[in-house]
């Protein structure tokens, strides 16, 4: 039918073109950012803080690269982080243990719902492995923000906000609008499909299925008169 051949369409233009490379929501280009840190650095272990909406979105993008490393996640309620991270394969910590984490972790995703920073230039400057000369890569999610700029100071230590995130999905909108062109000739030929498959329809068949349907729906109506 006409949504299938929709989908089918959307799916092919996505991998016969950049677009699908091209994220621009939060959890998917904090997704994208840490495929390209796996690339340059092959980390062991992810941390994620958090564990609602946008970190689970984020996840969900991560599935390939979390099934490869150690996955911790760390929420204020542990059940919710029992459950997230037991859905990719990870272990789960209260909130209070997140230093055990931050320690190990290369990359560390915060999405926390909180007024003031939980992570400082003190916090981690007091991690026994902060000096080890492995980078650690911070991803702040949070609005407020979770992660004070200053631990950017730190050796080794990379900070992403959303003002970063934000900057990336522009210019992701703006390579996506460059890529129309590029995706015009897939949209069309899907079209030419449709039109020949509407073509060899039965049409008597077809209005007699809608009919029928239509029958159905109106049997199922409450008597308004009753």
């Amino acid at each position: 039918g006409l949504f299938q051949r929709s989908f089918a369409v959307a799916k092919r233009v996505r991998h016969q073109t950049r677009l699908g490379q091209l994220p621009t929501s939060v959890g998917s280009v904090a997704a994208k950012l840490v495929q390209q840190i796996f690339g340059a650095n092959q980390p062991q272990a992810i941390m994620m803080l958090g564990a609602g909406e946008i970190a689970e979105a984020t996840l969900r993008y991560l599935r390939d690269e979390a099934s490869r490393v150690e996955l911790t996640v760390c929420n204020r309620t542990l059940d919710k982080a029992v459950q997230l991270a037991a859905a990719h394969g990870g272990i789960a910590r209260p909130l209070e243990e997140m230093d055990l984490g931050l320690d190990r972790a290369d990359i560390i995703i915060c999405s926390l719902s909180c007024e003031s920073p939980v992570i400082s230039r003190e916090r981690i400057a007091a991690l026994p492995g902060i000096h080890s000369g492995r980078p650690k890569f911070f991803i702040d999610l949070g609005v407020p923000r979770n992660i004070a700029p200053e631990i950017s100071d730190c050796e080794d230590v990379y900070l992403y906000d959303m003002d970063d995130l934000k900057r990336i999905a522009e210019e992701n909108l703006e390579a996506r609008a460059k890529l129309v062109e590029e995706c015009e000739p897939y949209i069309v030929a899907g079209l030419e499909e449709f039109q020949h498959w509407i073509q060899g329809l039965d049409s008597h068949a077809l209005i007699g299925e809608v009919q029928s349907h239509i029958f159905i729906m109106l049997a199922a109506q409450p008597n308004v008169s009753e």
